[in-house]
């Protein structure tokens, strides 16, 4: 990102979306190091939306940061 935002938007298709999480910093080292199942990763729930943009083209998805 260029600057800070509240949300980010993606473009999505025919997904279902269980929950969004923002990880802390490491997270990723750590997934690496013990295995998603294994590691303590301290995380954050978000509320997203999925909205219908176009059928044939494709959703957005929007994760709100706040």
């Amino acid at each position: 990102m260029l600057q800070a935002t509240d949300h980010v938007t993606f473009d999505s298709w025919n997904i279902n979306i269980l929950s969004a999480e923002l990880l802390e910093t490491g997270s990723a080292i750590a997934m690496k190091d013990h295995g998603t199942r294994k590691a303590n990763i301290a995380s954050t729930p978000l509320s997203w939306e999925n909205d219908i943009v176009n059928p044939i083209i494709g959703d957005a998805l929007t994760v709100y940061f706040e």
